[in-house]
């Protein structure tokens, strides 16, 4: 498993797996390549394929725009390691927005101290 800095080239990957993960609430990969070009990204590649990707926008309130894993790679704590790699990137206070039938997302931030 690879973990790298996400770049505007990752787009397509990113919209694709968006895609499959939030339907009709999936952004495309002109989205994609804005959000990597103001903001800061990690992904998360197996054997060239993406699995997992996590998307912040910086500022005096930090704001994590997106977290997606995989359907076939869930349940292993890669959500919780790109979201703590987000957090150690960007120290400070961050906001994010999560559904609340999202009950698996809504855990891990809890755990993580959000409300």
């Amino acid at each position: 498993m690879q973990v790298q800095r996400a770049v505007p080239t990752d787009a397509e990957d990113i919209a694709e797996l968006d895609l499959l993960l939030f339907d009709r609430e999936a952004l495309g990969p002109s989205s994609f390549r804005q959000e990597l070009t103001i903001g800061w990204g990690m992904v998360l590649r197996h054997e060239g394929a993406l699995i997992g990707y996590v998307l912040v926008r910086p500022g005096v309130l930090h704001d994590l725009t997106r977290l997606g894993v995989h359907p076939d790679w869930r349940r292993r704590g890669l959500g919780g390691d790109l979201f703590q790699a987000a957090l150690t990137h960007h120290p400070g206070p961050m906001m994010l927005f999560v559904r609340k039938y999202n009950e698996t997302a809504l855990r891990m931030y809890q755990q993580a101290g959000f409300q």
